[in-house]
This record gives C-alpha cells, sequence and structure tokens, in this order.
C-alpha cells in the first residue's frame, strides 16, 4: 500500500546468549527492576549496577533508608556496582566499552544522557517512565496524574533519544488509579508494576516481537517540583484541593498565609462537613448550611486548624505548622483562631510548554 508506514522490531545483536543489561536507578523502582531481571536468569543477566548515589550532587543519598536497601539488596545478589560520578561521565562511558551491554535500564534518573553515551555501539538505552507517554513527560508524572485527578495512568517503557521522555514506546501498560490514593502510594505501587514487567518486555525483546511505536496525542510535561505548587487554592472545589494535597503528601509541604505570613503544613486533607468540630457538625445537622468565605477558620485544636471551603459540605484539616514566619516562631500557631481568613498566592497548572522543555534540554545538556 503507497505511504503505509512498516514499524520494524527492535534490532539489538545478541545472537544466541543472554541479554547483558546494565541497570541505572535508585529508591523503590531500583530494587523492582534488579528484582524483575535477577528473578528471569534464562533471559538477562545484570553486568552493572549504577546507583544515583554516585553522583556527587545526590551523594547524602546514600544515608537514606530505601537507598541503603537498594545496595544491601544488589551487593547480596552479586550485582557489580559501577563506580562513576554519573552517567555522563568518562567512566560511564568506558564501563560501557568494558561490559558491552545490550541494554541500559534507566529508572528514576535525575540526569539527561548526553549524545556521547547513547552513541554507543551495541547499546540500547530504555527508560522507565510513570505516565502514559506522552502525557507527562519530564519530573514527578504520578504527582501530575493525582494532582489533575487523573482516573489511571500508565507504565512506559520507551527508547531514549535526544529529547524529554520523548522516545519510541516499547511497552505500555494502564494503571488505574485508587481512590483517595496519594501519589507516594502510586509510585511504590508502579514500581512493583515496572519490577513486574519487565521480564514481559525483555521476552518479547528476546523473541523480535516488540516493534517500537511513535508517541501520539497531546504532551505535556512537568517539571522538577517547586514549592509553589503547595500553595492551597482556598476558592478551588474540595475535590481539587483534595488532588493538591494527596498528589504533594510526602513531597511539599501546604502553604498559605495569614496576615502577610506564610505558613507551612505538613499534612492536609479534606474531610466531610459532619466528621468537622462539634459546633460545625451541629451547625449541619440542624439545617444551619450558612456558606462561609473559602479559607476562614472555623476551629484552632491542639493538633489541627479546620478550615472552610466553598462548599458547606466539606472542609479541609491542616496538621500543626511545619513552616513559620522567622520572626513569629512557633507562637504563630497559637495566633491562628476561629474567624481568621487565610490567604494563599495564586497557583493553577504545573505544566510546562514546548519552549520551557528547550530551555531545560538546553541547559542540561551543556552542564
Amino acid at each position: 500500500m503507497e505511504n503505509e508506514i512498516v514499524m520494524s522490531p527492535l534490532q539489538i545483536d545478541f545472537e544466541n546468549e543472554k541479554l547483558r543489561i546494565v541497570v541505572l536507578g535508585t529508591g523503590a523502582l531500583g530494587i523492582n527492576l534488579l528484582r524483575g531481571i535477577i528473578e528471569r536468569p534464562e533471559l538477562a543477566q545484570i553486568v552493572g549496577f549504577l546507583p544515583v548515589s554516585k553522583i556527587p550532587r545526590h551523594f547524602s543519598l546514600e544515608e537514606h533508608p530505601v537507598q541503603q536497601k537498594l545496595l544491601q539488596y544488589a551487593r547480596s545478589q552479586g550485582v557489580h556496582i559501577l563506580d562513576c560520578p554519573g552517567v555522563n561521565s568518562i567512566g560511564f562511558r568506558q564501563e560501557l566499552d568494558s561490559l558491552r551491554p545490550h541494554i541500559v535500564l534507566v529508572g528514576g534518573w535525575p540526569e539527561i544522557l548526553k549524545a556521547s553515551v547513547l552513541n554507543s555501539e551495541g547499546t540500547v538505552f530504555v527508560n522507565c517512565h510513570g505516565s502514559k507517554l506522552p502525557k507527562y513527560r519530564g519530573a514527578f508524572p504520578h504527582i501530575a496524574s493525582i494532582f489533575y485527578g487523573d482516573c489511571q495512568t500508565a507504565i512506559t517503557f520507551h527508547l531514549i533519544d535526544a529529547g524529554i521522555d520523548t522516545g519510541d514506546i516499547l511497552f505500555q501498560k494502564d494503571v488505574p488509579i485508587e481512590e483517595e490514593e496519594t501519589a507516594l502510594a502510586l509510585s511504590a505501587r508502579m514500581a512493583e508494576l515496572f519490577g513486574e514487567s519487565i521480564g514481559t518486555l525483555l521476552s518479547t525483546i528476546i523473541s523480535g516481537r516488540t516493534i517500537p511505536r511513535k508517541q501520539f496525542g497531546e504532551a505535556s510535561y512537568i517539571p522538577t517540583a517547586n514549592p509553589w505548587w503547595g500553595w492551597i487554592q482556598w476558592h478551588s472545589s474540595p475535590e481539587s484541593i483534595d488532588q493538591r494535597m494527596r498528589a504533594l503528601d510526602g513531597y511539599l509541604p501546604m502553604f498559605t498565609s495569614l496576615n502577610g505570613m506564610v505558613i507551612g503544613f505538613e499534612k492536609g486533607r479534606v474531610v466531610p462537613a459532619q466528621d468537622g468540630p462539634r459546633d460545625w457538625t451541629i451547625k449541619q445537622s440542624t439545617g444551619d448550611r450558612c456558606r462561609m468565605t473559602p479559607g476562614t477558620v472555623i476551629s484552632s485544636d491542639l493538633d489541627k486548624l479546620t478550615i472552610a471551603t466553598r462548599d458547606p459540605d466539606f472542609l479541609v484539616e491542616l496538621n500543626k505548622p511545619v513552616i513559620y514566619p522567622s520572626t513569629k516562631g512557633s507562637e504563630v500557631y497559637q495566633d491562628i483562631v476561629p474567624g481568621h481568613q487565610l490567604i494563599s498566592r495564586k497557583c493553577g497548572s504545573i505544566l510546562r510548554g514546548p519552549s520551557d522543555i528547550a530551555e531545560v534540554l538546553r541547559h542540561e545538556t551543556e552542564s
């Protein structure tokens, strides 16, 4: 048929030997990728592992409990741990020349791979990305999925090219998002799914049935997390506030202000009005459903604040502040009383446009 696009299987020259794989990873995703390959010894062998804690600016991660668990697991399985200061270092390129991996598998890696690495002869570079690409390219796709109230996301294995998460897709599987799930919980669940799915991907590669396909659909890009994401939008719907809180739980504090003083809270949640403070619940039960200005403090207990939303059926609960104005210290919490009006700066979309992507790529590849 004229102008028909012919899709070719992924070509890897491994003849009759096992696939040799180098893994770049961190945290729970790194553990699950290692385990997923190690448990399928008939398919592949891990010839090297580079943990993110080898990058100079991430040295401190080696003390993190999850990273320690990852390194302990790798050593217990006899995995060769590479000692290179990052994926774009001369040392890493020398390791590639020595190990001759068929695949470099990347999971949760903070560096953009430069052309000098990607052009390594005989090696295919594959990334694990936690969204249904091309939706939510870039950092923290699982945060974006919760932030925007998506009902489902996906795990994606894709080829790495010169762009940011723009390479051809090798494997993609839909993942439903559970009700009230936080981004942290979703990330942990997706890490397990990546580990469970790597065997399937390797099997199809070996059999010659993996056909890379171009990404299609509307693309969006999520930059590195910024503190301003955490400003509570009091005039938004309770659903939108809840999504923001679940998305950032464990990543960023929730921010608001009182009389020009910025206050940060470690956690927050949206609750039905009947689960609110006793006097407010009595008002609801007696039919007194007067609307209050969103952001109005309803009660101030020892361990939490209760705040009005634009919907009288829902309230926001914020735990004791963890960030205070430097001039006030912890006394600011005692100064918050019912009737006070909390105000937040405007914060809408966390998506970036194509020009921002180009700027990030230029900066990362030149640094």
